[in-house]
């Protein structure tokens, strides 16, 4: 942050602000443009990481991590914009943001995008819906997580949240409704994936032989621990559940 500042000097002086402040305002200007930016786009990648029309149907378990066909670029370029837009609103914020709730709403909505076009859920998701879908007779337990995952998703994630600066950008928004609508998304995105790696385990145990669960559980794990690598508790979890799995296998 202080190598930060210091470029900013320059830049900052000529406008009368102070480095603090230019790189506040340059981080919560970049991620808002990131967003409203990626509009058109991030319908696409959605509609692609939604039906999984480019997933093969041969895909071994072994292969989810090699294989980087698996996780389109269209869908991996939406993925890396949800993360910057996070970053730079979270330093922004850290700093002292000149739009504290535009700020947050990003970071809240910005939550949910990560979550779509993550390789856990364009991977790790869809092999494992494939494997529900072909099973005659699913394992009653990961129909039950899937089925807490989904409803968690359209209850708690899917929903827009409360106007704000980014439809209107000209109105005094209370800061306050927009961090509990960032901490809330946090939350729930957490939660999510917990219902997750309980839903991978029981299909890693349940519905695949036995060389093939341990396959996911070691591609799940790989993944999940470098997509949330900045969310500790994530990763903690999913290998405490899946070290369990593993040994009943």
């Amino acid at each position: 942050m202080e190598e930060a500042t210091k470029l900013c000097e320059t830049f900052a002086s000529s406008i009368k602000m102070t480095p603090r402040e230019f790189l506040s305002k340059q981080c919560s200007e970049r991620s808002y443009l990131i967003y409203r930016l990626s509009t058109e786009s991030r319908q696409h990648a959605l509609e692609i990481a939604q039906y999984g029309d480019n997933f093969p149907s041969d895909v071994s378990a072994s292969e989810l991590v090699t294989r980087s066909d698996l996780w389109p670029e269209d869908v991996q370029e939406q993925y890396q914009r949800a993360i910057n837009c996070i970053r730079l609103s979270k330093t922004a914020l850290e700093i002292g943001s000149p739009n504290p709730a535009r700020d947050y709403q990003i970071i809240g909505k910005s939550i949910v995008w990560r979550l779509l076009f993550g390789r856990t859920a364009c991977v790790i998701q869809t092999f494992m819906s494939r494997k529900l879908q072909e099973s005659r007779q699913p394992y009653e337990f990961a129909i039950a997580n899937h089925r807490k995952a989904a409803r968690l998703f359209d209850e708690q994630l899917a929903p827009s949240g409360p106007v704000g600066p980014l439809e209107e950008p000209d109105k005094s928004h209370d800061v306050a409704v927009f961090k509990k609508f960032s901490e809330d998304r946090t939350a729930a995105a957490i939660e999510h994936m917990r219902l997750i790696t309980h839903l991978t385990s029981d299909v890693a145990r349940h519905l695949l032989a036995k060389p093939d669960g341990r396959s996911l559980l070691d591609s799940a794990e790989t993944i999940i621990t470098e997509e949330f690598s900045d969310v500790p508790e994530i990763p903690k979890y999913a290998k405490s559940v899946f070290k369990s799995t593993y040994r009943a296998l």
